[in-house]
């Protein structure tokens, strides 16, 4: 919950006395002694905005507000990008009571901005912004990755299958859950590499119009850089945005992160609001560099999709996918550039950087690699997990205290 300003009126207008505010969904942000948060949470619009287009109402925030006296109430936030958000109404009851602050105005310019109500206790409002170019899933019908439309097997295991320019067959607009969704695929545009904030160079690779980076993000999320390797050691705080080094030396979690990367290009491990640096908008630019997001699971899908993957094993959620036979594509070995197997065909170098989990352990360091998605699914991070010795690709939804890798996409 939220502090409450000195005076104990939260609201921003009317006559409601409101003790505290909440976010239904979001990441603390700020960080006081010891890490403990300052207070701060960051919530997120619940549908991302396009450039040029009015502000949907749907692209809402839901607090909570804690009312201890009632009466009328109005709460904004202040402009940004041309948007504002703002509700108000009468809160007839004491206690907990929902409201849902909708935009208004027409974002001008794409990217990832950050709303803040008028009058402490601050809640950030984060929300993206895309560009009208970014294409959604259903524009892929010339997308095919080399399956059979009735079988879902491959007409020839021997094709590496990571271009899109076969006929026929399963095309990426079959995909259901992504037709509506954004996939950022506009290639590289002469793009060859980018510096992070960490000063760290990452090369790009362009797989089937997509431009990935090729190593691990190291850059410390902004809202959340006063962390030490000390912080989170063993005692199980949930996700307050801790990221680190993999300890090698230490695996139980007692003594914190590692003091150095492990090996090269691994990058850091993050919880996932540490990812998103502190935003809960799907596809937000997150720790990533400029121009670059972290991906969605649909992002996902359609990397997968170009490996050989068939829409049916694409959407398969807590369990391996296209890896009952080589006939399926073999996308795990195609990802990874390390493990049994591993041919890197795509140009992805997949790392098996391990994980940390809930528990501040950390774990399968050189057995496997897990990377982080930008969307949820009930209440829980999506993520995917490349394995040694695995032909398929793993998708499940976990907890956000887990410590996995990200890989950031261009816009």
């Amino acid at each position: 919950s939220i502090a409450p300003p000195s005076g104990g009126d939260a609201s921003s207008g009317g006559s409601a006395v409101v003790s505290s505010w909440s976010s239904t969904l979001g990441c603390n942000v700020g960080a006081g002694p010891d890490n403990v948060p300052a207070g701060v949470r960051r919530g997120s619009v619940n549908e991302t905005m396009v450039q040029g287009v009015s502000a949907p109402t749907s692209a809402s925030i839901t607090l909570v507000a804690n009312v201890s006296t009632v009466g009328t109430y109005t709460i904004f936030t202040n402009t940004v990008n041309g948007v504002t958000f703002s509700a108000s109404g009468t809160f007839g009851a004491t206690g907990a009571q929902t409201i849902t602050l909708r935009p208004s105005g027409i974002p001008t310019l794409a990217g990832n901005y950050m709303w803040t109500t008028n009058r402490t206790p601050s809640i950030n409002v984060y929300g993206s912004v895309l560009t009208t170019s970014a294409p959604l899933g259903s524009y892929y019908d010339a997308h095919f990755n080399g399956c059979d439309s009735a079988s879902g097997t491959l007409h020839s295991v021997a094709q590496p299958f990571a271009a899109a320019s076969y006929t026929g067959g399963q095309v990426f607009s079959d995909n259901t859950d992504c037709a509506n969704k954004p996939i950022s695929a506009q290639g590289c545009a002469g793009v060859t590499s980018v510096t992070a904030s960490s000063g760290r160079v990452h090369p790009t690779v362009n797989i089937n119009g997509q431009c990935w980076l090729t190593s691990n993000l190291i850059s410390k999320p902004s809202v959340y850089s006063s962390y030490t390797t000390a912080s989170w050691n063993a005692s199980s705080p949930g996700d307050q945005g801790y990221w680190g080094y993999y300890n090698t030396s230490t695996t139980s979690g007692t003594v914190g992160w590692g003091s150095t990367e492990p090996g090269t290009n691994e990058g850091l491990l993050y919880q996932w609001c540490a990812a998103m640096n502190g935003s809960t908008s799907e596809r937000s630019r997150g720790a990533c560099p400029v121009g670059f997001h972290v991906p969605s699971d649909c992002e996902w899908m359609y990397l997968e999709h170009g490996q050989g993957m068939s829409v049916s094993q694409q959407q398969i959620n807590n369990n391996w996918r296209a890896n009952g036979s080589d006939n399926q594509g073999t996308p795990g070995d195609k990802l990874r550039s390390a493990g049994s197997g591993a041919t890197n065909a795509s140009g992805f170098k997949g790392l098996l950087s391990g994980d940390r989990s809930w528990n501040g352990a950390f774990g399968a360091h050189m057995t496997y690699g897990a990377w982080w998605t930008s969307s949820i699914i009930a209440s829980k991070g999506v993520y995917r997990l490349l394995f040694s010795g695995i032909r398929g690709v793993y998708r499940d939804n976990l907890d956000y205290s887990y410590g996995f890798s990200v890989r950031c996409l261009k816009d």
